[in-house]
């Protein structure tokens, strides 16, 4: 048992694994990468399934084709963002110079406010002129106008820090999304490439033909290397060793009803028109539960396998038995015996003959 008795020509069969393996590293190798960034690795690391083929060159290959394209993509992100972060300080830069500015306008109003209030009361009393009033109210205006203005840009680079902010967060947001979204399409490849793997790897096993049982090879359809062999089709048969002899009987349906598991039978192997012996004994091991059909006649039977004493029958003839014998087979019914069957040949012969007919 277990012995090989067919190699399939394994060509074909193993360009196709080759094939699937390859695409299957390939894709390994992407979604560590995915993975990485998902997750915001520094560096990719490699699959647990890799690890075994690690000394391959294909995964080798599969493997810094993905580091570089994570370095490159983590260079192109890490850009992006500098830019953003150098605007954002510039505008930070910005707007703490203009609070500085509005700042200080307050302060020198603060300080005009005062000398403005002195020229008042001296204006009132006549002893500051039209002009000096009027020019410090002129820059007082100013300096308000000023400081308005100073607040108003601060408050605008503030908006324009928070769209930079935001810029940041949406880039990085479309990033994450886009790595999802290609590492759930991997994963799904993935998960068929599986199931394409696995069937090319059994269908390898399985170029071998190895026997189930020991046994001796008959009915073999194949001579010659590079011979084509059809889908299901039957390529020898095994006759097992040390094994009870089964002969296949047919009955017809009308007498199915008389024969049951364990009835007695009697069963003569011939070879041609010959007899080998004489009958030898039996019992019914199993009837089918339907009827078939022969295929060229067409007619119906119900089909009976009988167990023989194997060791008996080749010790009676002095030979070994192989599968293929002839034999006819006569079961007991309740109407009549094994020994109502063993009769002089010439009576046999005549009773073949009525039944030929």
């Amino acid at each position: 048992a277990g012995d090989v008795v067919l190699r399939l020509d394994a060509t074909q069969t193993r360009a196709t694994a080759s094939v699937l393996q390859a695409q299957w590293i390939s894709l390994k190798a992407r979604e560590a990468r995915l993975l990485a960034e998902r997750d915001g690795l520094r560096q990719i690391r490699m699959p647990e399934d890799l690890q075994p083929l690690k000394h391959l060159p294909g995964v080798r290959q599969a493997m810094d084709g993905e580091v570089a394209l994570f370095r490159t993509r983590e260079q192109t992100r890490g850009g992006f963002a500098t830019q953003l972060r150098e605007r954002k300080s510039q505008v930070s830069l910005e707007r703490t110079s203009l609070m500085k500015l509005s700042a200080a306008r307050r302060q020198e109003m603060q300080f005009l406010s005062k000398e403005l209030g002195g020229i008042q009361r001296l204006y009132a009393r006549g002893l500051a002129t039209t002009n000096r009033l009027v020019n410090l109210q002129r820059d007082m205006t100013r300096l308000q106008a000023e400081a308005m203005q100073f607040e108003s840009d601060t408050l605008r680079l503030g908006g324009r820090s928070d769209e930079v902010e935001l810029e940041i967060l949406r880039r990085t947001a479309e990033h994450q999304t886009e790595v999802v979204d290609a590492l759930r399409d991997i994963q799904v490849k993935l998960a068929e490439l599986d199931e394409r793997r696995l069937a090319a790897a059994d269908t390898l096993a399985k170029l071998e033909v190895k026997a189930p049982q020991s046994g001796v090879v008959f009915g073999s359809i194949v001579h010659t290397v590079g011979g084509v062999v059809a889908p299901g089709q039957t390529l020898m048969r095994i006759v097992p060793e040390d094994q009870p002899l089964v002969v296949q009987a047919r009955i017809a349906p009308r007498d199915v009803d008389q024969v049951a598991l364990g009835s007695a039978a009697a069963v003569k192997l011939l070879a041609g028109n010959r007899r080998l012996a004489e009958p030898f004994n039996g019992k019914v091991v199993h009837v089918s539960a339907d009827t078939a059909r022969d295929e060229r006649s067409g007619e119906a039977f119900f089909l009976v396998r009988i167990s023989l004493d194997r060791m008996a029958a080749e010790r009676q003839l002095g030979v070994r038995l192989q599968s293929g014998v002839q034999a006819e087979a006569f079961i007991t019914t309740a109407e009549r015996t094994v020994l109502s069957y063993l009769v002089e040949p010439l009576s046999d012969q005549f009773a073949r003959s009525m039944r030929e007919r």
